[in-house]
């Protein structure tokens, strides 16, 4: 549970960080002319980078293990791409195939009850989806967002608590399929 709470109270301090980044203290933006808009000699110019390529290169992972089953009524594939573990936790990346292009079903709402689990056989522990509490008061997985099935992937990831170094293997459960096999992967 001391985990859980540093990994939130993590997250939620680099979304304040992020929020305050953005305000400069300064209530009342003064008018300025064209001319003079750029022409500071304190402000310093960024270039951006060009992220495009390395975007637009980007594949899914290979598939560690996948099973056939339903989401919804939906038949569909769950896939595995990766169970990785870091120093404060464990991320699993995921998709849902079908095989009829253009059918879409909405899986789960972000409620980490609806999300997949991960399960040590050996340690007899289930893993469930690290979750915060949003703006309305609902409690929320720390996931991507909501995924739908199509025949093309739509990847999703989800944190959970680090596995122990030990483990080399999980399964993967989710509501629907039978259980995945997958190896373990250690490191960023």
């Amino acid at each position: 549970m001391t985990a859980r709470r540093t990994i939130l109270a993590l997250g939620l301090s680099a979304a304040v960080m992020v929020g305050v980044a953005g305000c400069t203290g300064d209530d009342s933006p003064e008018e300025q002319s064209p001319s003079t808009s750029g022409s500071s000699s304190s402000s310093t110019a960024v270039e951006g980078t060009d992220q495009s390529a390395v975007v637009l290169k980007a594949t899914l992972p290979t598939v560690k293990g996948s099973a056939q089953g339903k989401v919804g009524a939906t038949a569909a594939t769950l896939n595995v791409g990766d169970v990785r573990v870091t120093a404060g936790s464990t991320v699993l990346t995921f998709w849902y195939t079908d095989r009829e292009p253009g059918t879409l079903v909405a899986q789960g709402d972000n409620s980490w009850e609806n999300q997949p689990k991960i399960v040590d056989p050996t340690g007899k522990k289930v893993y469930e989806p690290l979750t915060f509490t949003n703006t309305r008061g609902d409690i929320v997985c720390l996931c991507t967002d909501v995924a739908a099935v199509d025949s093309a992937p739509q990847p999703r990831t989800i944190a959970y608590p680090a596995i122990p170094d030990g483990v080399a293997s999980v399964q993967v459960r989710h509501a629907g399929f039978p259980a995945i096999s997958v190896p373990v992967t250690r490191g960023s």
